[in-house]
């Protein structure tokens, strides 16, 4: 028989036990091992390795969770602040390089179409270059848009006198058959055939 047949009230359920709010210290341990970690992300940021100051920004983030907004925010103004510092300077960075690629496949190339090298694969050249620069601001790419005309058109320029001079050749050659034809004594090979 159970309790509730004889008329009796049931025990009441225990009640769990709610947590204990943090207190003041336990946060401030938070803060503190937050504060470690946002001292490794800015060796980070000055070292140039944004990977890692994106993960110890993050690891500073999950060491305050949880903790009272009014203690953390000071601290959450300061991640962001790194966060922003180090995503500019990486973009800062591949910009750098991406320009500095760019400049030294243009002076290969104009260097090619004065010499006449690699003709037939400096347009293509030129278009893979364009493609690299086509997200960099237009302040910071117009010298190399107007190189890659530049380079263009003396690559253009020395293909058409390689075509010239390749026309010329040939209509030398014609002249040339053409004048051994005029000297030619028809009358004394049409003898010497008839004979």
């Amino acid at each position: 028989m159970c309790s509730s047949d004889l008329g009796e009230p049931a025990p009441e359920p225990e009640k769990a036990e709610e947590p204990e709010a943090a207190t003041d210290t336990e946060y401030q341990a938070s803060i503190d091992r937050a504060t470690s970690q946002l001292r490794w992300a800015r060796s980070s940021l000055e070292s140039r390795r944004y990977d890692e100051v994106e993960r110890n920004a993050q690891q500073a983030l999950d060491l305050v969770t949880g903790v009272a907004d009014e203690y953390k925010a000071d601290l959450l103004r300061e991640i962001d602040e790194i966060r922003t510092a180090a995503r500019k300077a990486d973009e800062a960075e591949k910009l750098t390089s991406l320009l500095s690629r760019a400049t030294g496949q243009l002076r290969s190339l104009r260097s090619d179409a004065e010499a006449g090298g690699r003709t037939e694969q400096i347009g293509y050249q030129l278009e893979r270059v364009q493609e690299m620069l086509a997200e960099v601001p237009e302040e910071q790419k117009a010298e190399l848009i107007k190189e890659v005309r530049e380079i263009r058109t003396v690559a253009d320029e020395y293909e058409r006198s390689q075509r010239f001079q390749a026309l010329e050749r040939t209509l030398g050659s014609q002249l040339s058959l053409a004048d051994s034809l005029k000297d030619y004594d028809f009358d004394g090979a049409a003898r010497a055939l008839s004979s």
